[in-house]
């Protein structure tokens, strides 16, 4: 769930929808600086760049940009197009990028490529100035630098930025603090799941409630909170926060460059106690030989931690190629998956793995034969959108039958569509309607707008359809944002009126133990759709939803606790 998650219905500030780009710069072609700085940010000679707004000021520089398929489409998300932002600095000649931000448009005539209103005061987002380009660049420096070391890991190249900006004099070190996530019931389930005595559980839930009691206490660090969340159990997660937080070099509110040998040590003890863990899966020791012995689960773990630099270990994509490589050749289908998406992606790039559609679409036939969902659902993709391989509506809806099965919800909100309009199946609104409603049910934002939209029709309900699409727009589908607010009707009599009645159905089906029931009720109640907003009210609908293990209400519980207790 995105930030704003239901504690509104406002769409993010990457994520605008419908505004006018006619504010949109560029430099002269004849700029040497031009292509440059698209090079710098685009990172492969075979990525090209539908350039929406190119700002420069002195050494440094702010880009917002589509990116071009081969075939001279833009490369999106369902029928979104994606909007990419960075900022960049010159140094001894030459550009560096860091990535700032992402977003979605509904097509080439409306992105926006505003930022954050803090950033530069103003709410077109605009960047107009150095300084401001500086400010983007040190909030996007300070999120980037907080994820690696929430991850036990520091990268060069953003300590390399940082150095950039302390010799000039633009900041003098970054904060590494920032808030603490809570645990939600979700994570108490997961671990008590994999007890085999009564003992652990009861341990696992004492551990739950006195981590949560700590979450608040200032005198631990969000460096310990969340290194030590990789600890195992949740009782090996409380020992590591009691064990590591009153260490001088753990303390709270450090910053780097200032403060680099203290995180240091305090990440290297930190990842020390985890790997003496018994049972984390996490640790990248146990699956190095794991992998050794001829698992292939423990090759693919292993990978994913080389990839994203988790688990005591430097991020080395080549790696994790070669482990997600062995695993596929295996037979198992979640290697090959991994393997297909760092082609898609392109995240392999630095590492010498070019973005290669053809090979992704390759490795996902071979993960989906293997029953791997999600390889099933992108290679539905490629099928419904005729990429590398001949369009099929037919196999695309075959492939996301089978993934949904597998409950992949992103393909049973494709299969939803296809059914909805008739492609390669027989037009079922039926089984649209129960598609799109499991999709949103597990969170997928797209799902809940497109379940809204059925509402719409005869018999309409545009009560329960205002507060799907609400929710959709704060899972972060700009669909919903726009439809929210474009839904007519909702200042009437009649509105209201049935507002009334559906937040009693909600209400009374919460009660007898209707998850749904409680997450929209909660939705309605906070965002005020037809009746006046009662935030306890709606706390207590997301908190009972939670109760229930659905997982879009443990969210909102989450972010409405958040910004009660002040965070952003």
């Amino acid at each position: 769930m995105t930030r704003s998650a239901v504690l509104s219905c406002g769409v993010l500030a990457l994520a605008l929808v419908g505004e006018d780009s006619s504010w949109a710069r560029d430099l002269p072609r004849s700029d040497p600086d031009r292509a440059a700085i698209l090079n710098a940010a685009r990172g492969s000679d075979s990525v090209k760049f539908i350039v929406k707004d190119l700002f420069k000021a002195g050494d440094f520089a702010f880009l917002c940009a589509l990116e071009q398929e081969p075939n001279g489409g833009v490369i999106g998300t369902d029928d979104m197009l994606d909007v990419h932002q960075w900022v960049l600095i010159k140094r001894d000649k030459a550009w560096t990028a860091i990535r700032a931000g992402e977003g979605f448009a509904p097509d080439v005539s409306h992105v926006s490529c505003g930022v954050s209103d803090e950033a530069v005061g103003r709410k077109d987002g605009m960047v107009r100035s150095q300084e401001e380009v500086v400010r983007v660049l040190v909030g996007a420096l300070r999120e980037e630098i907080q994820r690696n070391l929430d991850q036990g890991s520091f990268d060069e190249d953003n300590l390399a930025w940082l150095g950039m900006l302390r010799q000039r004099g633009l900041v003098s070190g970054i904060s590494i603090e920032h808030k603490k996530d809570k645990l939600d019931p979700v994570q108490l389930r997961l671990r008590v799941d994999l007890c085999k005595s009564s003992a652990c559980v009861d341990d696992n839930k004492g551990a739950f409630e006195v981590l949560n009691q700590w979450r608040d206490d200032a005198k631990i660090s969000s460096l310990v909170w969340e290194n030590c969340a990789r600890a195992g159990t949740l009782v090996a997660v409380q020992e590591c926060v009691r064990e590591m937080s009153p260490r001088s070099y753990c303390r709270p509110n450090m910053t780097l460059a200032r403060d680099r040998k203290d995180v240091e040590q305090c990440l290297a003890e930190i990842g020390s106690l985890c790997r003496r863990t018994i049972g984390t899966s996490k640790n990248a020791d146990p699956l190095e030989r794991s992998c050794s012995d001829g698992d292939s689960s423990g090759c693919i773990s292993l990978g994913y931690l080389y990839d994203y630099g988790e688990g005591g270990v430097s991020e080395d994509r080549a790696r994790a190629a070669e482990l997600y490589q062995r695993g596929c050749d295996a037979k198992n289908g979640v290697g090959c998956g991994d393997l297909a998406s760092l082609y898609s992606s392109g995240r392999g790039a630095k590492a010498g793995i070019a973005k290669d559609r053809a090979k992704a679409v390759e490795y996902y036939s071979r993960g989906c034969a293997l029953k791997h969902a999600k390889s099933c659902y992108n290679l539905g993709v490629a099928y419904q959108m005729g990429e590398t391989v001949a369009k099929n509506d037919a196999r695309a809806a075959e492939l996301y039958e089978i993934a949904c099965r597998a409950d992949d919800a992103e393909a049973c909100n494709n299969l939803g569509f296809m059914y909805f309009s008739g492609l390669g199946v027989e037009r079922d609104l039926g089984k649209a309607r129960d598609l799109y409603r499991r999709a949103c049910a597990s969170g997928v934002g797209r799902g809940c707008s497109n379940w809204a939209f059925l509402f719409e029709t005869a018999p309409a309900d545009l009560i329960r359809a205002a507060i799907l699409y609400c929710l959709a727009c704060a899972l972060g589908d700009a669909k919903g944002c726009t439809n929210f607010e474009s839904l007519p009707g909702r200042n009437s009599r009649s509105f209201r009126k049935r507002a009334w009645v559906v937040w009693a159905e909600l209400d009374r089906d919460c009660d007898k133990g209707s998850a749904e029931s409680c997450r929209l009720g909660g939705v309605q109640l906070q965002s005020g759709i037809g009746i006046a907003p009662k935030p306890s009210a709606a706390r207590n609908r997301f908190d009972e939803g939670c109760r229930l293990l659905d997982h879009v209400s443990c969210d909102a519980l989450k972010m409405i606790d958040e910004a009660h207790n002040g965070h952003p």
